[in-house]
């Protein structure tokens, strides 16, 4: 595998899904196991993700997501439920380790201005500890 991100994708960054309000949402599932399973991902739902080495997780890949409708994410939920369920079952993990972490994507559209911004930013301040709970990680590290 060798340089982290290292794999190629012919489908980098198109949008998937229809808005008018430019909304549009992404992520990145990092996961150990067996790199063989990326041709898996890649083959049968290529249309959604690509995968990448990342040499921060050790053996293992990154699932990329294009960017998405949250219409778009609902109408697929299945297809990527049944990828998702698929790697799991091949002993493929992306919690309960030391390294990986899942990373969502929010497009700037999606905030109309700097005030919605800094709301964003004050509901994770907030909520700080429903992060914690949520990211399975404490402060400084679940943002990192």
């Amino acid at each position: 595998m060798g340089r982290y991100h290292s794999f190629p994708s012919d489908n980098y960054n198109y949008k998937l899904g229809h808005t008018d309000n430019g909304r549009y949402f992404g992520t990145e599932v990092e996961c150990q196991g067996e790199e063989v399973f990326s041709k898996y991902v890649v083959d049968k739902f290529g249309d959604i993700f690509h995968c990448e080495h990342d040499g921060s997780i050790g053996v293992g890949f990154e699932m990329i997501s294009q960017p998405m409708t949250l219409q778009f994410v609902k109408d697929n939920y299945s297809r990527i439920s049944e990828m998702m369920t698929y790697l799991a079952q091949r002993g493929m993990k992306s919690h309960d380790t030391t390294c990986c972490g899942y990373h969502i994507h929010i497009s700037r559209k999606a905030f109309k201005d700097d005030r919605a911004i800094d709301r964003f930013s004050a509901l994770t301040t907030c909520f700080k500890s429903n992060l914690e709970v949520l990211a399975r990680r404490k402060e400084g590290y679940y943002y990192r």
